[in-house]
């Protein structure tokens, strides 16, 4: 039996790590130095933070009470700086922490859930009998009953927290949620909603209840910190050393059909239409766990360029389908949508054609999965090649495998325009994630969300019909890195008095780079176009080591850099650092 890891300071404490300053920081001590009232609150709190956003970028919010105020922290350089805070104000204040970061800072408030970029777990807040909670609910009589529910569960939280009136659960994914596209939100809102609806029901069964806070821009409280609601309680850690999970096994036990799964579609045909048809008991349940549902039923989408009656019947009847409801179903309840909404009542033709319609748009994908789940053992290249573009909605030509020499594999999925999009190493291959949102940075194209099995089935149909390049070293990411980083240190100013925040500087007998320079750099060259992510693999393959380092800036003061230290290897005759070079600048 393997011993599972715990991330360092969950519950038990761990090394303080740097911290980057923001508009309000001043020049701070030594780490070692630093000793606030809460200071085992803040390595707590610390190490929370660093498992759920360690491999994260965008901002993490604190909000506190009662002076309503957020504050904003980039991840993950500032991940330290927002643990120390939430251990300062929760001296006086409540402290709140968005689990899901945000795309951009916002002057005012704490961002909403349309701007949520990254969803690193699913999360539960199970309160328990006491004062300071809805009246007419029936909660949990003790935190050990919460407690016991959640060991009950067929998929264990990874973490548990004692809120102080209740506790709060987290399952973190071993696949975080990256929302790039209007789809990826709504896939996000359902497993969030789908596994909380579970919860519910679950509970309701055993005669308690539990509140949703499925809303993507939740805030829990901050493990570490201080419940005041009432008597001064602690918010700590109980447990840290569940396993990480999958979506797909949350999905599993989300109520249907809150979680919308293709099915076999069939023509619509023997239905009536009942001028006072309602929509059946199931469709509440629908409204209260389905954004998208919610919002058609409302006629509240944004994104439909057509807003018509017609049109909103349409898109109304493409949620239904692809729910599963039989054609009976849809119609009552597009009869109802129109009603609702001071339409006509429309002919049975009417209602037969919008339903064969949105039936006729899924059916290509229906199609596909049943091609690929009937015969992917068929020995043609070209017949696989065109179900996975029929499943992913694709104009792919080529799959590639660029192989090097005692080098990892690198893939790329060349479309029919010539355009080659860099996938990346094997493990990219087979993450659906990882693909959809390479396509639709890379081509603006968004891939049908699919069925874990499904995937499984298409990644190995790519497996299947990929050719294979032999490459000089030139040709791949890391080889392009490796010139370039040549010409950037030949051609830039190497400081060696102390770093500037850009430029690249000695330090620790060792050369330094800051990413954000070096891509800007390039940049300006219009050579090697290259995405935070895809630099940072190129860089890891070339030995490169990833350092937030401190550093004091003239106009800032005390803070630090997320760097790249360079391997000896790496830097061109000239700039190499002498033997027992003084730590510039070294704090």
């Amino acid at each position: 039996m393997t011993k599972k890891k715990v991330a360092p300071g969950l519950g038990t404490g761990g090394a303080h790590s740097v911290t980057r300053g923001h508009k309000d920081a001043t020049p701070r001590p030594e780490a070692s130095q630093v000793v606030p009232p809460a200071a085992s609150q803040a390595l707590t709190t610390l190490a929370c933070f660093q498992r759920l956003y360690s491999d994260a970028t965008g901002w993490l919010v604190l909000w506190t009470l009662p002076d309503k105020r957020s504050r904003w922290y980039e991840v993950p350089g500032q991940l330290p700086l927002a643990a120390e805070d939430a251990a300062k104000q929760a001296r006086d204040h409540d402290v709140f922490f968005a689990v899901g970061l945000q795309a951009e800072r916002v002057k005012r408030g704490r961002g909403s859930a349309e701007s949520v970029c990254f969803i690193p777990v699913v999360w539960a807040d199970i309160d328990v009998a006491g004062e300071g909670h809805a009246k007419g609910k029936v909660y949990f009589e003790s935190k050990d009953a919460a407690r016991a529910f959640l060991g009950s569960l067929p998929v264990k939280p990874t973490i548990i927290v004692d809120s102080g009136h209740g506790l709060h659960g987290y399952w973190i994914l071993r696949d975080p949620l990256v929302i790039a596209s209007p789809q990826d939100r709504e896939y996000a809102i359902k497993i969030l909603a789908g596994w909380q609806a579970y919860l519910q029901a679950k509970a309701k069964a055993l005669g308690y209840d539990i509140d949703a806070t499925a809303d993507l821009a939740r805030v829990l409280r901050v493990p570490g910190t201080v419940n005041r609601k009432g008597d001064p309680l602690p918010v700590k850690v109980l447990v840290a050393d569940g396993s990480p999970v999958n979506a797909s096994e949350l999905l599993e036990y989300a109520p249907a059909p809150s979680i919308p799964v293709p099915v076999q579609a069939s023509m619509a045909g023997d239905i009536t239409v009942d001028p006072l048809a309602e929509p059946p008991g199931k469709f509440v349940a629908v409204l209260d766990n389905d954004l998208k549902t919610k919002r058609t039923w409302n006629r509240a989408r944004r994104e439909m360029k057509d807003t018509s009656a017609s049109a909103y019947d349409l898109a109304l009847a493409d949620v239904l389908v692809v729910a599963g409801w039989p054609d009976q179903e849809i119609c009552n309840t597009l009869v109802a949508f129109r009603r609702r909404h001071g339409d006509d009542l429309k002919r049975l033709d009417y209602y037969r054609t919008t339903i064969g319609k949105a039936r006729a748009a899924r059916q290509p994908i229906i199609d596909a999965l049943a091609a690929i789940e009937e015969g992917t053992a068929t020995a043609d290249p070209a017949a696989k090649l065109a179900r996975v573009r029929e499943t992913l909605h694709l104009p792919l030509a080529r799959v590639v495998q660029r192989a090097l020499a005692n080098e990892p594999a690198e893939f790329s999925l060349v479309l029919d325009s010539g355009e080659d999009i860099r996938v990346g190493s094997a493990s990219d291959m087979l993450s659906q994630r990882h693909i959809r949102a390479i396509v639709y940075e890379s081509a603006g194209r968004v891939i049908p969300l699919l069925k874990q099995t499904e995937w499984e089935k298409v990644a190995q149909l790519l497996a299947d019909i990929w050719e294979v390049e032999q490459l000089s070293e030139e040709l791949t990411d890391h080889g392009e890195v490796r010139i370039l980083l040549g010409e950037y240190l030949e051609r830039t100013t190497v400081l060696r008095e102390g770093p500037d925040g850009s430029h690249p500087f000695m330090r620790d007998s060792a050369v330094y780079i800051v990413g954000s320079h070096f891509r800007y750099w390039c940049k300006l060259r219009h050579v090697g176009d290259f995405s935070g992510a895809r630099l940072g693999r190129a860089l890891d393959l070339l030995g490169v080591h990833n350092k937030i380092v401190y550093m004091v800036l003239k106009k800032v003061g005390r803070t630090t850099r997320s760097c790249w230290r360079l391997p000896p290897n790496l830097l061109p005759p000239g700039v190499m650092p002498a033997a027992g070079l003084p730590a510039n600048g070294a704090l």
